[in-house]
């Protein structure tokens, strides 16, 4: 029987373990092994999937997040071809397995010493039923997985980054040191020619200096020699708020130097203690509104001499019309 598997890089292992118990079997087994990338190489294993008679997602972490390995499963529901998903990994939840896995019973086969794993994947390749003929016309093949790496290099070769762009990339080349899908090697030259970037702030340069050290391989001087007069990397300063100073005012008073006076607001029971007075003194609303108003807050001192004003009128008329009445 022809069988495809898809696999994710870091699962080497595991699918070469598989594809031996399978062939041992006389199943005839492929997989992306001697392939190259590009293309060719995804024309290669689109062929395969359709080829196949059984096509078997092995069940991982990494799969489930690989792009290449999403598209070639949607590939095999398109075609209907009859899927065995196999988990070989600890760290899946199996209620986020894509619909059209979860729906499917899998096989356990993260033990793979375990003849019970094994009898159990025999029985459910015998099972399983025969695929359809191909659909004609054939579905739209799925476009090429372009790999990670190269997202991210055509992200650093980019002329303008902002700080938010600069974050982002070295967050992500971080991530992917330890990933055994990528190559470590690689992702250090990505992070050196990221370091050399024009518009790179210093704050970001000290963190890929750090990141490089701690993978311990030292950065080589010809990757940070520094153009003549010309920074490397932008200093992060920033801008200094400008006061709000009305013109008009600053011509008749011009502003004089800070004295260091702390200008917040009066608290509440300060404010209600002073309106109380003002409601039986009106002078001393005013008074302590001409001083909220020059040292403090402005609405704060509006709002006494406003209330003074009030309590002034009304006293004023008070006192007229009990003249009157005498």
């Amino acid at each position: 029987m022809k069988i495809f598997i898809t696999y994710c890089r870091s699962c080497k292992d595991q699918v070469l373990s598989l594809s031996q118990d399978l062939e041992a079997l006389n199943h005839r087994v492929r997989y992306d092994r001697d392939l190259g990338g590009g293309q060719s190489w995804w024309d290669q294993i689109l062929a395969q999937i359709r080829d196949c008679e059984v096509y078997i997602f092995l069940i991982s972490k990494d799969a489930i997040d690989s792009t290449a390995c999403i598209r070639e499963l949607k590939y095999a529901e398109a075609l209907q071809k009859s899927v065995l998903p196999v988990l070989i990994d600890d760290s899946v939840s199996i209620p986020m397995l894509p619909r059209y896995l979860s729906n499917i019973q899998y096989i356990d086969y993260r033990n793979p010493d375990d003849k019970q794993a094994a009898f159990a994947l025999v029985k459910a390749i015998s099972l399983l039923k025969a695929s359809p003929p191909i659909p004609d016309p054939l579905p739209e093949p799925p476009p090429v997985p372009i790999s990670y790496l190269d997202t991210l290099k055509e992200k650093v070769d980019a002329p303008n980054l902002t700080k938010q762009d600069q974050i982002i990339l070295v967050r992500d080349l971080k991530s992917k040191l330890d990933d055994p899908q990528t190559s470590r090697k690689d992702i250090e030259t990505l992070l050196r020619k990221l370091r050399g970037h024009q518009d790179l702030l210093a704050t970001v340069a000290i963190d890929i200096d750090e990141i490089l050290k701690d993978s311990g391989k030292p950065r080589s001087s010809s990757a940070y020699r520094e153009p003549v007069n010309e920074p490397l990397y932008q200093s992060v300063e920033p801008p200094r708020p400008q006061p709000n100073i009305n013109p008009i005012a600053a011509t008749i008073h011009p502003p004089t130097a800070t004295t260091g006076k702390n200008e917040k607001s009066w608290s509440t029971l300060v404010m209600v203690l002073v309106i109380g007075a003002t409601l039986f003194f009106p002078i001393v609303g005013i008074i302590a509104g001409f001083i909220a108003y020059s040292s403090a807050s402005r609405s704060q001192g509006k709002t006494l001499l406003i209330i003074s004003a009030i309590m002034m009128g009304l006293y004023l008329l008070l006192f007229i019309a009990g003249g009157g009445y005498y």
